[in-house]
């Protein structure tokens, strides 16, 4: 909590993104809180991305985190490329 208040929502006032993605529940609840009690502008777009780990029992490096599992759920990649097994072999 310190952490957001402390610089968090400063740094978002400077840099006045229009979309923030968070990575976890906790930064999106966070985050929607702050926007509704108006310590970020209204207009910011929150995406909350899943956060799969170990406690989710799946076995996702960092990397597939990075370049297939947030990407597919911002809509950068479509259904048909996750179906599709040769993408995942590059």
């Amino acid at each position: 909590a310190n952490c957001v208040s402390v610089f968090l929502l400063k740094e978002i006032r400077l840099i006045k993104p229009k979309i923030i993605l968070c990575v976890g529940v906790e930064s999106y609840n966070a985050l929607i809180h702050a926007k509704e009690i108006g310590k970020i502008d209204g207009t910011i777009e929150l995406v909350k991305l899943i956060h799969y780990g170990k406690q989710a029992n799946l076995p996702l490096t960092s990397s597939d985190k990075e370049n297939i599992i947030w990407p597919f759920q911002v809509g950068k990649i479509n259904t048909d490329k996750i179906k599709d097994i040769e993408f995942f072999s590059k």
